[in-house]
C-alpha cells in the first residue's frame, strides 16, 4: 500500500490484496470454509471466565491491571532512547484512575500517590481519566524508574500458562508534602 493512500486513510484494515482494495474490516466471517486467500480461517475456542486470583477487599479496594502504552515498544527499551522520530505521548509512568475513584481518594491529575499491594509499594503520578472504569486502575511496565511488576502476583494462569501479573488488588493513597 503506498504511503500516499495511508496518509489519506488512517483506518485502513489489513489485508488489502491490491492497491484499490477497500480493506478487510472483519477478517474471519466464515468458520467452516476457506476464505478468499484459500487459507483456513482462525479457530475460536471459547473458555470459561475465571476471576483473577486476587480480588479487591477492604484493605486493597482497587484492581490494578497492567499493560502496554501505545507507543512504547518492547517495554520501552527500544523506543525510549533510540527511536528518533517516534512521538512519545507519555514520557513518564502514571497511575490511570477513574474520576469517581479519584474524587473519593482526594486525588487530582499530577498528584504523587503511593500504590501498594500485598507484595510491595511504589510512588507514581496519578492521571485522572475515564479510560478506565471505576474500581480499576492501570499502569504499564515500560518505565524502569516505576517498577510496576513489584506489585503484581507471581502466579500463572492454568489455561494459557501466562503470568497472572495482569490483575491484582491494590490500595492507592495520595502523598502530601
Amino acid at each position: 500500500m503506498p504511503y500516499s493512500r495511508l496518509d489519506q486513510e488512517y483506518s485502513l484494515h489489513y489485508p488489502c490484496p491490491d492497491e484499490s482494495h477497500p480493506g478487510t474490516f472483519i477478517l474471519h466471517t466464515r468458520f467452516h470454509e476457506e476464505n478468499e486467500t484459500n487459507e483456513a480461517p482462525a479457530l475460536f475456542v471459547p473458555v470459561t471466565y475465571t476471576e483473577p486470583l486476587e480480588l479487591p477487599d477492604e484493605e486493597y479496594p482497587l484492581t490494578l491491571t497492567t499493560g502496554r502504552r501505545y507507543e512504547s515498544y518492547n517495554t520501552h527499551s527500544q523506543t525510549r532512547y533510540y527511536a528518533s522520530g517516534v512521538k512519545i505521548k507519555q514520557t513518564e509512568e502514571s497511575l490511570d484512575i477513574h474520576p469517581d475513584d479519584a474524587v473519593k481518594l482526594g486525588i487530582e491529575t499530577g498528584d504523587m500517590v503511593k500504590v501498594s499491594s500485598r507484595r510491595g509499594s511504589l510512588h507514581v503520578k496519578a492521571k485522572v481519566t475515564d479510560q478506565v472504569v471505576p474500581g480499576l486502575v492501570f499502569m504499564s511496565f515500560h518505565f524502569s524508574d516505576v517498577p510496576t511488576n513489584v506489585l503484581t502476583l507471581n502466579e500463572y494462569d492454568p489455561i494459557s500458562g501466562t503470568a497472572e501479573f495482569k490483575a491484582c488488588a491494590v490500595n492507592v493513597k495520595p502523598l502530601r508534602s
